[in-house]
């Protein structure tokens, strides 16, 4: 079985599904100490549970201040993100991955932008007279 909870700001929505992906039950538990023994017992009664994930999403407000800003803007702030260093716990290595993989898109991007300007064959700014070049002048049509 696995369960999975989506946090809210006043309960927590628990389901399990079994190893086929069956829908096998949901409840509701409230956001108190009381509220989450009765989540972790609800859980444990339907079976051996291989794992259970957690879905934070944090306030409303949190998650609304991203849309809205350019790709650069989006990409800029968890690369200037200071994540501290310990990997091993997880709040920290939450913090690193992004910080991370914008680092990785802004050399990936800057390094693209290079080749490209590299690559790039040289192409006239203008279309050159032809009327001076004897191949490419117009020849008669012949007579039939």
């Amino acid at each position: 079985m696995v369960g999975g909870v989506d946090t809210r700001t006043d309960f927590h929505q628990a389901a399990v599904i079994d190893s086929i992906g069956r829908h096998r039950a949901t409840e509701s538990f409230p956001t108190d100490p009381d509220g989450y023994r009765r989540l972790l017992d609800w859980l444990r009664s339907h079976g051996d549970l291989t794992a259970v994930g957690v879905e934070g999403t944090g306030p409303a407000e949190a998650r609304e201040k991203p849309r809205g800003l350019p790709t650069g803007e989006l990409i800029r702030q968890p690369a200037r993100s200071r994540p501290g260093t310990d990997t091993h716990a997880p709040a920290g290595a939450t913090r690193i991955v992004p910080r991370r993989l914008a680092r990785r898109h802004q050399y990936l991007t800057e390094e693209t932008a290079d080749a490209d300007a590299e690559l790039r064959p040289p192409v006239p700014r203008r279309r050159p007279n032809r009327s001076r070049c004897p191949e490419s002048a117009p020849r008669p049509r012949p007579s039939s």
